[in-house]
């Protein structure tokens, strides 16, 4: 069973509820996941997983956040190539490009995406959260 480590980043909570939904459906299945938010994480513990998985909402015009998961992310650079990561988030307008974008972003620092991105329209809704469970199921092998 693989292991995760989960960074995120929420400013309104909802792509922190995903990230505690998260973390509920690989304990429930009985994985092992270090669970951060981007700005306390424990950089060493994160990249000890076998899986890194990053949350970050919508921000500015259609972005992930620039003062902590991008700059993480950019931190990580060359130990991305090869990682199987996956991400997730929230937005509030437009139509969750920025997902299209982050996704295009982490292949092309040679990235492995190991299950397809989540999306909500604010806040997670029945189908979201289902996704991610979806997602756990796929990430833990």
């Amino acid at each position: 069973m693989n292991t995760i480590g989960l960074a995120y980043w929420s400013s309104t909570g909802n792509t922190e509820t995903m990230a505690e939904a998260f973390k509920d459906a690989v304990e429930a299945k009985g994985g092992n996941i270090y669970f951060s938010s981007a700005e306390n994480m424990d950089k060493e513990a994160f990249m000890s997983a076998d899986v890194w998985v990053f949350g970050s909402p919508a921000c500015g015009t259609e972005e992930i956040n620039d003062t902590d998961i991008e700059p993480l992310i950019d931190d990580l650079g060359d130990k991305l190539k090869g990682r199987k990561v996956f991400m997730f988030g929230s937005f509030g307008w437009g139509d969750g490009e920025y997902m299209e974008t982050w996704t295009a972003d982490m292949e092309a620092k040679g990235a492995i995406i190991a299950a397809d991105p989540v999306t909500c329209l604010e806040t997670p809704d029945d189908e979201a959260l289902g996704k991610i469970k979806a997602a756990v199921e796929v990430l833990l092998g």
